[in-house]
């Protein structure tokens, strides 16, 4: 695949950012990463710069001339609403704001397979079902999801929601059911961007598995894209989700595993 353009990555110096990394470094032309956390350059069209994404002078200087933007800052964790409000939805709405200013068009928002975390593991999910989120970081990115929606709408940019799974190097590291690697999830990032079909579409980064359907047929038909590393086969996962949660059963039966279990046991 022959590079495309420049590409600014937020949060790059985190552990999505930094497995991605070499994988967006083939895929565009230039890779500009930006993070508070001082990271080194590891490729000749990479460049970095440190900085606070709400810093009005940084993005101007991360932003000038690029073609797409990937937004993996955010808070994930169990903080509280005020931050997870702060990062996922307020950053979010001013990050939009800064491309819109800087006339970039296309955007990939960092979303998480948590937002449909209280789907059991026997249902079938694709992007298009309404979410149920499993914990309070899901809920924040889902409006995150939103605000990247009502961007598009509005301004006729290109914002993806790109909803991750469990994001490990490989398969074998990964909780069962939500593997997504990170060659993959460049790569999905990269189409998403580059080959866009709608103004904000919803899609799944969850590598296929024999047995099972988290998206990956729709992103397929819709989108044309096929991911090239498979997860173990359905049954393969349900076994090991008896090692991985030997005694919590409703962290087995849903696909947010243990946020699920936290929600839904009080």
């Amino acid at each position: 695949m022959r590079p495309t353009g420049t590409v600014v990555v937020t949060g790059a110096a985190g552990q999505i950012g930094s497995a991605v990394r070499p994988f967006l470094a083939q895929l565009f032309d230039s890779v500009r990463l930006v993070d508070l956390v001082r990271m080194t350059v590891n490729a000749a069209n990479e460049s970095v710069l440190i900085g606070d994404v709400n810093d009005r002078s940084v993005v101007d200087q991360a932003y000038a001339n690029a073609d797409a933007l990937i937004h993996l800052a955010g808070v994930a964790s169990t903080s509280p609403w005020a931050d997870l409000l702060d990062a996922n939805v307020t950053g979010v709405a001013a990050l939009l704001a800064h491309a819109e200013r800087s006339g970039i068009r296309r955007i990939a928002l960092a979303s998480t397979m948590h937002v449909m975390g209280l789907y059991r593991r026997d249902e079938r999910i694709t992007p298009h079902m309404k979410a149920r989120p499993d914990s309070p970081a899901a809920a924040t990115r889902l409006l995150g999801e939103q605000v990247g929606q009502w961007h598009a709408a509005r301004t006729g940019a290109r914002v993806a929601s790109v909803r991750i799974g469990c994001f490990k190097p490989t398969r074998e590291e990964s909780e069962p059911c939500s593997w997504i690697g990170p060659e993959d999830l460049a790569r999905l990032f990269h189409h998403v961007l580059m080959h866009p079909r709608g103004n904000a579409p919803i899609v799944h980064a969850v590598a296929p598995h024999f047995g099972d359907d988290c998206g990956q047929r729709a992103l397929w038909w819709r989108h044309g894209f096929r991911f090239e590393h498979r997860s173990e086969s359905r049954r393969r996962s349900l076994q090991r989700l008896s090692w991985w949660y030997p005694s919590d059963p409703i962290a087995c039966r849903y696909r947010g595993g243990e946020f699920a279990s936290r929600t839904l046991a009080g």
